[in-house]
């Protein structure tokens, strides 16, 4: 392993090793060779690299002529220091006269940044985080494909979720203080088993020298994800970060280092595209998958600006009488090219551009128009609920958009639901708070979307204005034969009554499913035994079946 950058230079023979210069020991070799004055005749390559063209040369020749004029012996030895901008050179040096000639040789030296280090340093290592960047990453994998031997190696490509966020909300002190401490975490834990990148931003690479096979790379990306999916302080606050992640390996994905560099990084691509927090390992049916994210994340911007979306509604309804009594908004892209696109397609893309906020108040926006022409039309007076992102509730002017749109469309708040996730509750949590019981001042009613699958703390439903929780598709699914999830939705409906928090099943698909939520005491649920999402025009007529 390489020290950072900083290497020891001994004596003499120039030695290519990562192209720059190692001078190697030899104790027999002179430094420095002067003549009866102390003029210097010859300095051999150590000499040269350290004192060529500086000052160095002469403070050193007076330094042994004053030595010398004051040594009784032909022999002595002395300290040397030099210092400036470029480099220190510390020394332990070893005078001798001979046949006319004065020989200083090289005991000992320690630790020396030399210019032609830090040239070094500066091209190959990342300032902030002092470890390699992409240009020794080349050079390291390129010289280990070159071995041409039957050994397997990994590339491993790792990515922030969400990282602009912090740059753009907490500054860019913030944001390299964050990368320092997830540099240390994953420099402490990948240790001498292989190499850490810092390829650029938020972006990281680790590189798997001669391993066994994938599964060891699966291995690893599980405890990486697991390591760095936790809270971080920031600016005096909390924050849960995340992580996606691509898989490379050679030679299943390729022999040279910009192949596998790349399909590392379509893995990684993949894995965004599908959620955050997680890893994918490159298989070939991913290019078109990214070539399509990739478009797609060149068509959004044009998207948002020409409408192309449409809402669709969701109905929830009373775990009794079946009455419909909100709806949940959930968009849809009209592509020109591709057709109806769902949202888990282009929400990460825009997430991780920054285009949910003008996509968010899109949504906000349409979602009051319609139910201002429901009320026009005396048509019925639902609750709808829109969910709500951690940029969009961390965004400066989010409150005032939230409010000027309801005023601007004469809407009762107390019609607005805004649905966040567990995990929102988790970034800046202070500010989030204090955000959350704005709106709830305003009136707009407050939801935990996806309940259970988080990492919250419950001690925030005590302390957050929380009305309604939504217990995820996940524990619903097997609610039938699961005795473990009947276990977990039973306490959870339990806990949100003792709280007077009201309780939403998600994903609710058969009538067994209905008879053990309502023996638990949930409230309401929503799922695709009473309709899938729905366009506006079809939502007047489930109602009126709904009642039949």
């Amino acid at each position: 392993m390489l020290n950072k950058g900083m290497y020891q230079i001994l004596n003499v023979d120039d030695t290519d090793h990562l192209g720059f210069k190692v001078v190697v020991l030899n104790d027999k070799t002179y430094l420095i060779i002067f003549d009866s004055f102390f003029n210097i005749l010859q300095g051999n390559n150590l000499f040269n690299t350290i004192f060529k063209g500086e000052e160095a040369r002469d403070e050193l020749s007076n330094l042994v002529k004053l030595k010398n004029k004051f040594s009784r012996c032909i022999e002595f030895d002395f300290e040397f220091d030099f210092v400036d901008s470029c480099k220190s050179f510390n020394a332990h040096l070893y005078f001798v006269k001979k046949n006319k000639k004065h020989y200083l040789f090289l005991v000992e030296n320690k630790i020396t940044i030399s210019k032609f280090d830090l040239e070094f340093k500066l091209k190959y290592y990342d300032l902030l985080t002092d470890l390699p960047n992409r240009h020794l990453f080349y050079l390291l994998f390129e010289r280990i494909i070159k071995k041409r031997n039957t050994s397997q190696h990994g590339v491993i490509s790792i990515n922030l979720d969400g990282f602009r966020v912090v740059n753009n909300y907490f500054g860019h002190r913030a944001g390299d203080n964050l990368i320092l401490q997830i540099s240390k975490n994953l420099s402490a834990y990948i240790s001498n088993s292989g190499w850490l990148f810092r390829m650029a931003g938020d972006s990281f690479l680790i590189l798997q020298e001669n391993i066994e096979g994938i599964k060891k790379l699966e291995i690893l990306s599980e405890n990486l994800i697991d390591l760095i999916c936790t809270v971080y302080p920031i600016e005096k606050m909390e924050m849960l970060v995340t992580a996606s992640i691509g898989i490379s390996h050679y030679p299943s994905h390729g022999y040279d280092v910009d192949t596998l560099l790349k399909k590392a990084d379509i893995a990684l691509y993949d894995s965004k595209s599908t959620g955050y927090n997680n890893y994918k390992i490159f298989n070939p049916e991913m290019i078109k998958s990214t070539n399509a994210y990739l478009t797609l994340g060149g068509d959004l911007r044009n998207a948002i600006e020409n409408e192309n979306f449409e809402l669709y509604y969701q109905p929830k309804v009373n775990a009794e009488s079946f009455n419909i009594m909100g709806a949940e908004v959930l968009i849809r892209w009209q592509h020109p090219e591709m057709g109806l696109i769902t949202p888990d397609r282009f929400i990460p893309i825009a997430e991780e551009s920054g285009l949910i906020i003008p996509l968010g108040e899109w949504i906000i926006r349409d979602t009051c128009s319609q139910l201002l022409e429901w009320d026009k039309n005396n048509e019925f007076n639902l609750i709808v609920s829109i969910n709500i992102s951690m940029k969009q509730l961390a965004h400066n002017d989010f409150i005032d958009m939230v409010v000027e749109i309801l005023s601007e469309y004469k809407i009762n708040p107390k019609r607005l639901e805004f649905e966040i996730t567990e995990t929102v509750l988790m970034n800046d949590v202070n500010r989030i708070i204090d955000k959350i019981n704005k709106l709830k001042d305003i009136g707009i009613n407050i939801s935990i979307d996806d309940f259970g699958t988080g990492y919250s703390s419950l001690s925030f439903l005590k302390i957050l204005p929380i009305e309604i929780i939504k217990i995820d598709k996940s524990f619903i699914r097997e609610l039938c034969c699961s005795d473990d999830d009947k276990a977990i939705v039973e306490a959870t409906i339990n806990m949100a009554l003792s709280l007077n928090i009201e309780v939403v099943a998600e994903g609710v698909e058969n009538m067994e499913q209905i008879r053990i939520l309502r023996n638990y005491g949930c409230h309401y649920f929503q799922g695709y035994y009473f309709s899938k999402p729905i366009r506006k025009k079809h939502l007047s007529v489930f109602v009126i079946n709904i009642k039949k």
